[in-house]
């Protein structure tokens, strides 16, 4: 399932959809928080988001507390301000989930703000909601770095079933390098969680 504000990845989620089937990418308007919390992403075997990362020390967002991917607001519903919060994610059952994508900056960097159980950060709220293995970034990414580096991941890891999750993104992100030699573009990039998950038939 691909879901995120459409923004310059947009090219990325529908290149995922293309490739790995499954819904057309949730964005825009109707890429709000109620999205993520139905059915159709607990039956997901990869969740890709293509969206942008906050947490509370860098204070875009004045009155958050804990790490949030930014989603849709609801011009109806004030309780829909947009954010998915690290605590929300941990409270989801995405156990059938063994690839989850989140290509919006700072999704990997720790946050010094405890959420719910003690868990901090967005990338352990993935993992408290079931999640194998998680691909995030350590900064703010490139919307063409991300694009090229996960879809040539994926692609490599379908086109190979023995491939690991490790291996596929370090083959993407050397194939960038090659002609991208700035590191702050393609670096940020890293696996948490079971890197040498491969990917099930399409």
């Amino acid at each position: 399932m691909c879901l995120g504000k459409p923004g310059g990845l947009v090219a990325l989620l529908r290149g995922a959809q293309e490739l790995l089937g499954g819904p057309p990418p949730v964005m825009g308007a109707d890429a709000k928080r109620a999205a993520i919390m139905g059915a159709a992403p607990e039956e997901a075997g990869i969740l890709l988001f293509g969206t942008h990362g906050v947490i509370p020390e860098t204070k875009e967002i004045s009155y958050l507390v804990e790490p949030a991917l930014v989603l849709s607001p609801s011009q109806s519903d004030p309780e829909e301000d947009g954010l998915l919060l690290a605590s929300q994610v941990a409270a989801l059952r995405l156990d059938n989930s063994w690839l989850a994508i989140l290509a919006a900056c700072r999704t990997g960097t720790p946050s010094g703000t405890d959420v719910s159980d003690g868990l901090t950060g967005l990338a352990l709220g993935f993992t408290a909601a079931g999640t194998d293995a998680l691909l995030v970034t350590q900064w703010s990414i490139y919307p063409g770095a991300a694009r090229e580096v996960v879809l040539t991941m994926l692609q490599r890891m379908a086109a190979d079933s023995e491939l690991t999750l490790s291996a596929a993104l370090d083959d993407a992100m050397r194939a960038h390098m090659e002609t991208h030699p700035d590191t702050i573009e393609w670096a940020g990039f890293t696996i948490l969680g079971d890197g040498t998950v491969t990917m099930p038939p399409l």
